[in-house]
């Protein structure tokens, strides 16, 4: 019984020590090197001690996670909201996790081969994909080597190097300090580097306006503000639209654009029998093809129809096309990579708004997928949210600009050029793979298991 208690006791301190250091390595805790041993501390307090054990645990070092988040003691930004959807996405995250770490404390999981069990945690996070997406790979959102990584594999691929080399490093931790400090070392530097990100010399300009539940007057003049700048287009926030649309008269939207650069905003149109979040592009008085969010978020789905097809408009005054996609839209790859697939695209547009959430970090966390989504397709992203996190993001996954807390428009050049990347050519492929190679081992380890059984049952009384 003392062992037992004993147990959970250093099960819990590991659990502490892993969701502080999570909550540091993610956004707005912003020390990604972290990530690469931020889960040793729970596998090396789990191994063995039973699936409940294990799973409990991984709760607790989400939770904790959760905890330090709302406090937003090692956050820069602070603001006063609720924390209920941090507790929520939280919550949700911690199933794969919690399930990883029950698994992995069962008999002797851990001795497993490390690939196979970082391909578990990727599968284990796709689940996600029926709720709302999480990844350890956010860590990862600054780091440009782990960009060009999601340019090859996607999400699936940072989020296994991450899983995988905690996974590695706990494994007879004394021998593989040394590796565990150059890692982090090398994380440290490579995340503070800047080889891409910078504005273009020339190029594309284009324009964001961040605006928290603003009056119709502070948008208009955010918009003429970045307007100077002769931008193609400038992305208001998701619903932005809705001051100036009523039923379906967006006559107040197009007589703005003639007085500035083109606006792309989303808004509610009157289909039947629910209505479609849609977001357009209005320009010298006219308005462009209408595109319906796919991915509808919480209980927006009581809300709206979903839509089931990308568009892309063409861009004004320039060759090429900008596709629209809608907020919750940049949570799944599937659903950028095909606005990206459309071969005259050069930007996508991302209009946005997130909960409000205690230090931001519902907006922060969904800020970290645009450079991830951006790196995977080979395109620019240009994301205007209400609260926290607009960002320009070049092709490669570079944040050329960012707003944080602030209020009012940015504009920068991008070069506005698509690039090949082998994760749009393939897509998932990493995650197909993954899916493979654990179905495949635990096959073999069935069959060997099987084999074990028969063997020992065919073995002759008495034999030895």
């Amino acid at each position: 019984m003392g062992k037992r208690l004993a147990d959970l006791g250093i099960a819990l301190l590991a659990a502490i020590a892993t969701g502080t250091l999570l909550c540091l390595a993610l956004p707005l805790g912003e020390q990604s090197y972290l990530a690469w041993i931020m889960l040793i501390p729970l596998l090396l307090a789990t191994r063995e001690k039973g699936l409940l054990v294990g799973f409990l645990s991984g709760l607790a070092a989400i939770f904790w996670c959760a905890f330090l988040a709302t406090t937003g003691v090692f956050y820069s930004f602070k603001h006063d909201a609720p924390a209920a959807w941090t507790y929520t996405a939280c919550g949700i995250f911690a199933a794969s996790f919690s399930l990883f770490f029950g698994i992995y404390a069962e008999g002797k999981n851990h001795e497993r081969p490390v690939i196979w069990l970082g391909c578990l945690a990727v599968v284990l996070e796709s689940l996600l994909l029926f709720q709302i997406p999480a990844h350890l790979a956010l860590t990862q959102y600054r780091n440009w080597l782990m960009m060009l990584i999601a340019s090859i594999g996607g999400v699936w691929m940072i989020s296994f190097l991450v899983w995988s080399a905690n996974i590695y490093l706990s494994r007879e931790i004394k021998k593989r300090l040394p590796i565990a400090l150059a890692i982090v070392a090398a994380s440290f530097v490579t995340s503070k580097m800047h080889p891409f990100g910078h504005e273009a010399a020339t190029g594309l300009t284009v324009g964001a306006a961040q605006i928290t539940d603003g009056l119709d007057h502070e948008l208009v003049a955010a918009h003429l503000d970045a307007s100077q700048a002769k931008p193609a287009f400038v992305v208001w926030p998701e619903f932005a639209g809705m001051l100036f649309v009523f039923g379906d008269d967006t006559s107040k939207l197009k007589q703005i654009s003639t007085k500035g650069a083109p606006l792309i905003t989303s808004f509610r149109d009157t289909a039947q029998p629910l209505p479609h979040n849609v977001a357009a592009m209005f320009f010298h008085g006219q308005e462009s093809n209408r595109y319906e969010k796919r991915k509808l978020f919480g209980s927006e789905t009581k809300m709206h129809a979903p839509g089931n097809k990308p568009v892309e408009v063409p861009l004004v005054g320039q060759p090429g096309q900008v596709a629209l996609n809608i907020c919750y839209d940049s949570c799944f790859p599937a659903i950028i990579r095909e606005s990206a697939n459309q071969p005259e695209v050069r930007v996508v547009a991302l209009p946005t708004i997130d909960p409000d959430s205690a230090h931001y970090f519902m907006a922060a966390m969904h800020a970290a997928y645009t450079p991830i989504r951006a790196a995977e397709s080979g395109i620019a992203i240009v994301r205007a949210d209400g609260n926290f996190g607009s960002m320009i993001v070049d092709e490669r996954g570079g944040i050329v600009k960012e707003m944080s807390d602030k209020q009012g428009p940015m504009t920068a050049m991008i070069k506005g050029k698509r690039i090949w990347t082998l994760d749009r050519t393939f897509g998932d492929w990493f995650l197909y793979l993954s899916i493979l190679f654990t179905l495949f081992h635990v096959a073999t380890r069935l069959r060997d298991t099987q084999e074990a059984k028969r063997a020992h049952t065919a073995q002759p009384t008495g034999a030895t």
